[in-house]
């Protein structure tokens, strides 16, 4: 072997050992034949538990993702990228999620010998995109906790939210109410129609608005009269609480 040939190996050796990204190559029965420090960071798992080892039965999340159709589309010939894609390793514990860069390796006569893939684990970024910001999660449990009822209606008046106490104070359940409309069952009479009306026209205009009673029908035909303080919570839709209620006879 030539100086400049010993030289070139060198060098790239220490660029694939050096890449912040997973690196590794397979043959065409899907035997590792390369796994970068990084790769060994990634996973957990050192490079002597893989080199000659079969992908798929080394890592069977591999073939329960879906992630196998990326390596035969390399060794096929093909370029690909996979986003977003979950990982499971049972040796070590590790679970994430990773993008993966796959493409096929070649000989000096053109045919695809194998294939590489560079690997980049993107866990805190999936976990930073799918977690709902603090005040959001602060509103949520406050919906959830609170002794008030909390609905929340589109501008057709269709139930999107109903909360628990909503549903101690009325007697539905949540999965028989949301997506109705409040005139597709007995729950307002029909004076509450025009404060309804009303809120539709002050919602457009971005205006909040108090209907300071209005009567509301239980599950068992008990009626009562409700405080009802409400704001716009955007567009579409808005978030009421039923802070008082007593019984009436109209």
């Amino acid at each position: 072997m030539s100086y400049e040939v010993q030289e070139q190996d060198l060098f790239l050796k220490c660029l694939l050992e050096a890449n912040v990204d997973g690196i590794i190559a397979f043959d065409r029965e899907c035997n590792y034949t390369t796994w970068n420090r990084a790769m060994e960071r990634i996973s957990g798992v050192k490079r002597e538990m893989v080199l000659g080892k079969n992908a798929f039965e080394l890592f069977p999340c591999l073939t329960a993702t879906g992630e196998d159709k990326y390596y035969f589309e390399a060794l096929a010939g093909e370029s690909v990228v996979a986003e977003n894609r979950p990982y499971v390793i049972a040796q070590s514990g590790r679970n994430g999620f990773f993008d993966g860069y796959y493409s096929p390796r070649h000989d000096e006569r053109g045919e695809v010998v194998g294939g590489v893939a560079i690997i980049r684990d993107v866990t805190e970024r999936k976990l930073a995109e799918t977690a709902p910001p603090d005040d959001h999660r602060r509103l949520a449990f406050h919906v959830e906790n609170t002794p008030l009822a909390v609905i929340e209606w589109d501008h057709e008046f269709r139930v999107l939210r109903w909360s628990p106490a909503a549903q101690r104070l009325f007697g539905w359940k949540s999965a028989e109410v949301l997506g109705k409309r409040f005139s597709d069952w007995e729950f307002v009479v029909p004076m509450m129609w025009k404060w309804s009306t009303r809120w539709n026209n002050d919602r457009t205009a971005g205006r909040s608005i108090t209907a300071s009673r209005a009567i509301a029908i239980t599950r068992s035909s008990a009626r009562y009269f409700i405080a009802s303080g409400t704001t716009p919570r955007s567009t579409t839709s808005m978030a009421s609480s039923f802070p008082c209620s007593r019984s009436c006879s109209t």
